[in-house]
């Protein structure tokens, strides 16, 4: 399966409406500050357990990247405007497409929200699947980087969350 079979459907949808290309604009640049802001908010409220997710994914966050960097030493996968020439609707990066920074970095809220059944999980998925469409509507990812991302973010908040489990066992 080609890195771009989905690319060009959800890509092609750019200029159809001036309302939806800067909402995805939005989505794409803006919409993970702003998912940040609200989460560390949010867990200031006196609850252990938000304490804990927002730690878990600080951390997650710093591991996530450092896989990223890993992976893109061994598998190089340009953005689709090299590829394809194509003008996006947000500056290109020129570092590479696989595995997209953005969506690992808001899947591990996800992650870690998740592990720890918090109320505001659905709203970081709904959160994290907009702003994962969106950097491919705006043309700077492809899906599998997409998926990359959230896999990465996984493996993160999983290793990370063990970590923890195991010294708090031995502490």
């Amino acid at each position: 399966m080609s890195a771009d079979i989905l690319f060009a459907p959800i890509f092609n949808l750019t200029h159809q409406s001036v309302l939806l290309d800067q909402l995805m604009i939005f989505f794409a640049k803006d919409l993970i500050y702003v998912i940040f802001f609200l989460v560390i908010i949010y867990s200031l409220k006196p609850n252990k357990d938000n304490r804990k997710a927002l730690l878990l994914s600080i951390l997650s966050l710093g591991l996530s990247l450092i896989l990223i960097e890993i992976i893109r030493l061994f598998f190089y996968l340009p953005r689709p405007t090299i590829i394809h020439g194509i003008t996006t609707l947000i500056p290109s990066p020129q570092e590479p497409s696989f595995p997209s920074k953005h969506t690992a970095d808001i899947f591990c809220l996800v992650w870690s929200y998740l592990i720890y059944k918090s109320k505001i999980t659905l709203f970081l998925l709904t959160a994290g699947i907009l702003i994962g469409f969106s950097r491919v509507f705006v043309g700077v990812h492809y899906p599998i980087d997409i998926i990359g991302g959230i896999l990465v973010s996984g493996v993160s908040v999983y290793f990370i969350h063990h970590l923890h489990k195991l010294i708090q066992k031995y502490i």
